[in-house]
């Protein structure tokens, strides 16, 4: 595999002759020395100075290879807090739903994600084991742990996390007649979406806010 580095755009770029994958210096340089930390091996932690260089890329490259043969749980992302590890390791455990809420962990603004944030809480396999949102025993995607602003245990409606400063812009449900539309919801008084009724708007609401658990178009 070609492994070339893209100073302008701060990326690892990976060319093995099929595909060309990137994965951002911040991200290398972070899981690099979570692992060197989680393995006790600091030979193999890089310094500032490294950031951005090969060195990163084969130290982590080391680390993976020494990780396969250890159990490290579930990994993840650096800036995950403690608090969403608890949670997630709990409902991953006891196979229970959650409900997540992305969005700016600076501020604690909800992005008003409503795909891919409603499942159980399973692992990736490979030596680390990252958090995926499993959706009726189908699979899913990574769970993006580190921007998680707020969760709730949708099997209960119990509030499990929420961001210090979590908010979400301001709602307001509008009739709408055009075509097949009779409603949109506005955010902060732009329009955020469309609807074919009115209980689909309420409906599509409840879900946005935590206060229903069936998935949007339900």
């Amino acid at each position: 595999m070609e492994i070339t580095i893209n100073q302008a755009r701060s990326l690892y770029v990976f060319n093995n002759g099929d595909c060309v994958t990137t994965r951002g210096f911040e991200s290398l340089f972070k899981e690099t020395n979570a692992l060197a930390k989680r393995l006790k091996k600091p030979a193999y932690a890089v310094t500032d100075k490294e950031y951005g260089t090969k060195r990163v890329w084969n130290n982590h490259q080391a680390l993976i290879a020494l990780a396969k043969n250890r159990d490290l749980g579930i990994w993840f992302h650096a800036e995950t807090p403690l608090a969403v590890r608890r949670v997630l390791k709990k409902a991953y455990d006891e196979q229970w739903p959650v409900r997540l809420f992305y969005g700016d962990t600076m501020t604690g603004n909800d992005w008003l994600e409503e795909f891919d944030v409603l499942g159980k809480v399973g692992l990736s396999t490979g030596a680390l084991k990252v958090p995926l949102l499993i959706d009726d025993d189908i699979g899913g995607p990574a769970i993006l742990d580190h921007c998680i602003v707020r969760i709730v245990n949708a099997k209960t409606g119990v509030e499990l996390f929420r961001h210090h400063n979590y908010h979400h812009g301001v709602f307001t449900l509008h009739e709408f007649f055009e075509n097949e539309y009779e409603a949109e919801v506005r955010v902060d008084n732009e329009t955020h979406a469309r609807f074919k009724s009115i209980d689909a708007a309420y409906h599509w609401l409840a879900f946005m806010v935590g206060k229903s658990f069936l998935k949007t178009g339900e």
